[in-house]
C-alpha cells in the first residue's frame, strides 16, 4: 500500500512540477535558514555553559554609586582576591588581567615582534576555577613568574609545526618559558586568550601592591554546592562598608556586585566584559525572524497544498466508489505530505552543508557540520518534520476524504469556503511577517546609520591611534616633531585613553560639596594638544597650554570638565572656571569648559568627565587629512621603524574603535537584513505558486469574460482584487506588530532615531510593490492568454 501512494505522489509531482517545485524549494530554504538561525540562538545561550561549574562560577567586581547612580564595572581590585578566598561559601577565586587596554602586548620571538591581542595575566588558581584543557606541558605554570601556557592555534600561529614546549619569549623586558599547550578556548566564552603569563610576574601581584583602591581586573569566584551568592556579596559589602563607611554616604558608594557566570555575555552592561556581548533583546527578535522564515515556508506549503487538494475531489469519489474506506484516503494524504516534507528536509540539510562557511563569517564564529549535528538539531529537524506533514496533510486528509461519492461524481466543479477561507487567512498571515520584518529591518538599518553618523562632539573620522610606547615616550616632542613634518598630519598629541571608551574612574570634590564628600567621574589625562587633535570644542574658558607643564611642576593642576560635570558637581549659577577642584588628591583649578562629548557607546547617556594635564600617556593620537592618509601612514610607519624597530607599527582610527563598540549590533543588523531579504523571497514565491494556480482555476471564467468583451484591466481587476484586499488587512495588523518589536529593541540605547510613522510606511509600500509585481507578472500572463485554448482545454 505504502508503494503505491510513493508512486501516486510521484505521478503527482510530475503531473504537477511548477507547484511541486515551488513548494519543496520553498520549504527547503525556509527550513535551512531556520536551522541556521537555531544554531546561532543556541550557541547565545550556550556561552560559558561548558565549564563543569559554570553554575556555580561568578564574577566579582565593584559597582559605584554617585549621586544615586550606579554605575557597573566588571573589574575589581586586587585586595578582593584574598578577601574572596577567607569566605567560607568560596572553594577559589582567580582574576584575569587584559594588559594594555586598546594597545596590543607585544611579545618577541628570536628576535621578531608580534602583536597578541588576546594575551592575559591569568592567576595561579586559573585551571582550578575555569575548565580549560592542557593537551600537553605542565598544568602548574601559572605558579612560577618566568612560565606561560599558549593556546593551540597560538603556537601553530608563532612556532609552527615546532614543539613550543621549552621555547620563550619576552614581554616588557621579561623572558617567559612555555610550559604548557592548552586547546583553544570554545566560541560560546566571554574571553578568549591566546597566551596565559603568570599574575606572579606583574608588578601589582605584590603582597605589599594590594588595594582596594585600584579596579583594573576580572575577578572570579568558585563558590562551593548549594552556597547562596547573595549572603557573599552582604559579607563583601559588609566589609566594605566597615572598613571604609567614613568615606561613603547613602548615595556615594561603592558595592561588590557578585554576577553568574553564564549571564555574562548576554546580561552584563555594555563595556563590563572582556569582550563584546550579546544581548536578549537581539535573541528574542533573530529568533522570531526565523520562526516566521519558517511560517513563511509553511505557509506557502499548506497553502498550494490545500489549493490543490479541491482538484483531487474526484479522485477521492472514484477511490470510494473502488472500496477505500476514509482511513485508507486519510493516510494517503498523509504519506503524500510527509514524502514532500521530507525530501523538503533533505535538501534543507544540503543547503546547511553548503551555506555553513559563509553562514561563520556572517557571525563571527566557525561551525562544522558534525559539531552541529552532534548536538540537538537532528530532534528538532525530527520534530519539526513531523508537525509540518502533519499540519500541511491535515486539511485534504481530513476534508477531502469526506466527501461523498455520488456528489463529487456528478459535480462539474468541487468548491470548499474551507479551503478558501484558510487560504485567505495564511495569505495574510503571511504578510504581516512580510510588512513587519521589511519594516523592522528600515527602523534597525537607520539605528545604526544613525550611530555612525551622529556628532559625538569629537572628531572620529580622521584620527589614528598609537600605542605611546617606552621608544616613543623616551624622546617624545623630537618623535611628535618628526611626526608633523609627514606631509597630511595636522597635529598630534597624547592622552591616557581614547575618547571613543572612557574606562578610568576618578574622585572629584568642588567647594560647593561637603567637606567630606567626593563624587565619582571618568577622568583622562591629556597633553595641551588633545583638544586640538579631536576637534573637542571649548564652551567657555580656555583650553590647555604650555603653561600648565609649568605650574605643574608646583602640583598645582589644570583640569577641563565638560557640561555635563560641570552643571552635575557645581551649584546653578556658581562660577566653575577658575575654580579650585581636587580630582583623587590632584589639587588644581578649572581652566575651561568643554562641550559635551560621549565617552562610551550610545546605549549610555552622557557622562561627565574631567579631563586633565598629567604625564601618564598610553596613547598618541594623530589627525590627518582624509587625502593624504596613505602617504601620511607610510611616513608615520618610516619614523616608527627608527624609532622602536623592534614594535609593529599597530594603529587604529577612532571610527574603527568606535565601530567595535557596535560589533554585536553591527552583526545582528547584517542577519536581520538578509534572513529578512529571505523572508520576502519566501513569500514571494508563495504568491506567485498561490497566483499561478488560481489563474489556471479560473482559466475557463476569464476566457469566457474575454470573448464577452472584458479588457485586460478588467481581468487584472478580477483576480487582484482580492488579494488587495488581504494585504491592506495585513500592513494594518503589521505596524502594531512592528512597532513592539522595535521598541523593545531600541530599548538598548539612550539615544536612538524617533519611531515615526514613515518607515512603516515605507515598508508597506515595499511589500505593497513586491505582491502586486508578483501578483501582476502572473495574472497578465492569463490575462494575454487565447480565451479559446482556455475554454477549449474545459
Amino acid at each position: 500500500m505504502l508503494r503505491n501512494y510513493l508512486l501516486i505522489t510521484l505521478r503527482n509531482f510530475r503531473k504537477k512540477f511548477l507547484y511541486s517545485v515551488i513548494n519543496i524549494l520553498g520549504l527547503s530554504i525556509g527550513l535551512a535558514a531556520f536551522f541556521l538561525i537555531l544554531i546561532w540562538v543556541q550557541q547565545e545561550l550556550s556561552y560559558d555553559a561548558y565549564h563543569s561549574a559554570s553554575d556555580r562560577i561568578y564574577r566579582t567586581s565593584l559597582d559605584f554609586t554617585s549621586n544615586g547612580e550606579k554605575y557597573e564595572s566588571g573589574v575589581a581590585p586586587t585586595a578582593l582576591l584574598p578577601a574572596l578566598l577567607q569566605e567560607p561559601a568560596v572553594e577559589n577565586s582567580t582574576l584575569l588581567f587584559k594588559p594594555g587596554g586598546f594597545r596590543d602586548p607585544v611579545i618577541i620571538i628570536d628576535g621578531e615582534s608580534h602583536a597578541e591581542a588576546n594575551l592575559y595575566y591569568g592567576d595561579s588558581s586559573l585551571l582550578d576555577v575555569f575548565d580549560i584543557e592542557v593537551i600537553s606541558g605542565n598544568r602548574s605554570a601559572l605558579l612560577r613568574p618566568d612560565q606561560a601556557m599558549i593556546s593551540e592555534s597560538a603556537a601553530i600561529r608563532l612556532f609552527g609545526n615546532d614543539r613550543p614546549l621549552g621555547s620563550s619569549f619576552k614581554m616588557d623586558g621579561m623572558d617567559y618559558e612555555i610550559a604548557a599547550v592548552y586547546r583553544d578556548m570554545p566560541p560560546a566564552s566571554h574571553f578568549h586568550a591566546s597566551m596565559f603569563v603568570p599574575f606572579l610576574s606583574h608588578p601589582q601581584s605584590a603582597p605589599d601592591r594590594l588595594t582596594w583602591g585600584s579596579a583594573n581586573y576580572a575577578m572570579y569566584a568558585k563558590l562551593f554546592p548549594g552556597s547562596d551568592p547573595e549572603f557573599l556579596t552582604q559579607r563583601i559589602n559588609d566589609r566594605i562598608r566597615q572598613d571604609f563607611g567614613a568615606q561613603m554616604d547613602e548615595s556615594n558608594f561603592v558595592s561588590v556586585n557578585v554576577f553568574p557566570l553564564q549571564d555574562i555575555h548576554l546580561k552584563a552592561a555594555p563595556q563590563t566584559g572582556l569582550e563584546p556581548g550579546g544581548s536578549y533583546s537581539s535573541i528574542y527578535i533573530f529568533a522570531a525572524v526565523g520562526l516566521l522564515i519558517l511560517l513563511i515556508a509553511c505557509i506557502n506549503y499548506m497553502n498550494l497544498a490545500t489549493a490543490r487538494a479541491t482538484e483531487r475531489a474526484r479522485e477521492v469519489g472514484v477511490r470510494k466508489v473502488m472500496g477505500a474506506v476514509r482511513s485508507q484516503l486519510i493516510l494517503q494524504f498523509l504519506s503524500e505530505s510527509y514524502a514532500f516534507v521530507i525530501f523538503s528536509a533533505g535538501m534543507a540539510i544540503g543547503l546547511i552543508y553548503f551555506l555553513l562557511p559563509v553562514f561563520s563569517d556572517l557571525v563571527g564564529f566557525q561551525y562544522t557540520f558534525d559539531l552541529i549535528f552532534a548536538q540537538q538539531l537532528p530532534y528538532w529537524l525530527l520534530g519539526i518534520v513531523l508537525l509540518i506533514g502533519f499540519l500541511s496533510g491535515t486539511y485534504p486528509a481530513l476534508v477531502l476524504s469526506g466527501f461523498q461519492p455520488e456528489k463529487v461524481l456528478r459535480a462539474t466543479a468541487i468548491t470548499t469556503n474551507q479551503g478558501a477561507s484558510l487560504r485567505r487567512t495564511l495569505v495574510v498571515v503571511q504578510f504581516v511577517i512580510t510588512v513587519a520584518l521589511i519594516t523592522s529591518t528600515l527602523l534597525i538599518n537607520r539605528q545604526l546609520t544613525y550611530i555612525q553618523d551622529k556628532n559625538l562632539g569629537y572628531n572620529k573620522e580622521e584620527v589614528l591611534m598609537l600605542s605611546n610606547n617606552r621608544a616613543l615616550s623616551a624622546n617624545f616632542d623630537y618623535v611628535a616633531n618628526q611626526f608633523r613634518n609627514v606631509p597630511g598630519v595636522e597635529s598630534v598629541a597624547r592622552g591616557s585613553e581614547s575618547p571613543v571608551s572612557v574606562m578610568g574612574g576618578y574622585s572629584i570634590h568642588t567647594p560647593s560639596m561637603a567637606q567630606d564628600e567626593y563624587l565619582l567621574v571618568k577622568a583622562i589625562a591629556v597633553d595641551e594638544h588633545y583638544l586640538e587633535t579631536l576637534d573637542i570644542e571649548i564652551n567657555n574658558g580656555r583650553t590647555f597650554n604650555k603653561g600648565d607643564w609649568e605650574i605643574l611642576e608646583d602640583t598645582v593642576y589644570s583640569f577641563i570638565l565638560n557640561q555635563k560635570a560641570a552643571e552635575e558637581f557645581f551649584s546653578p549659577g556658581e562660577e566653575v572656571v577658575g575654580t579650585p577642584v581636587l580630582l583623587n588628591g590632584r589639587s588644581g583649578f578649572v581652566r575651561g569648559i568643554a562641550k559635551d562629548f560621549h565617552i562610551a557607546g550610545l546605549q549610555e547617556e552622557i557622562q561627565p568627565v574631567v579631563l586633565f594635564m598629567e604625564d601618564q600617556f598610553s596613547k598618541v593620537f594623530v589627525k590627518v587629512k582624509t587625502e593624504d592618509v596613505q602617504s601620511a601612514l607610510a611616513g608615520l610607519g618610516n619614523i616608527w621603524s627608527d624609532v622602536a624597530p623592534d614594535q609593529p607599527f599597530a594603529y587604529t582610527f577612532l571610527n574603527q574603535q568606535y565601530s567595535g563598540l557596535y560589533q554585536a549590533e553591527l552583526k545582528f543588523g547584517k542577519m536581520i537584513g538578509i534572513f529578512s531579504g529571505l523572508a520576502i523571497v519566501l513569500a514571494s514565491l508563495g504568491l506567485i505558486g498561490l497566483i499561478s494556480f488560481l489563474a489556471v482555476k479560473k482559466s475557463r471564467e476569464i476566457g469566457i469574460r474575454k470573448v464577452l468583451g472584458a479588457s485586460i484591466p478588467d481581468i487584472l481587476m478580477l483576480l487582484m482584487k482580492d488579494f488587495a484586499r488581504l494585504i491592506l488587512i495585513a500592513i494594518l495588523l503589521a505596524g502594531p506588530l512592528s512597532y513592539f518589536i522595535m521598541q523593545k529593541w531600541f530599548e538598548n540605547f539612550a539615544y536612538r532615531v524617533d519611531l515615526n510613522i514613515w518607515p512603516f510606511i515605507l515598508g508597506a509600500f515595499i511589500a505593497v510593490f513586491i505582491a502586486f509585481s508578483m501578483i501582476f507578472f502572473q495574472t497578465y500572463r492569463s490575462a494575454r492568454a487565447n480565451p479559446v485554448d482556455s475554454i477549449k482545454s474545459e
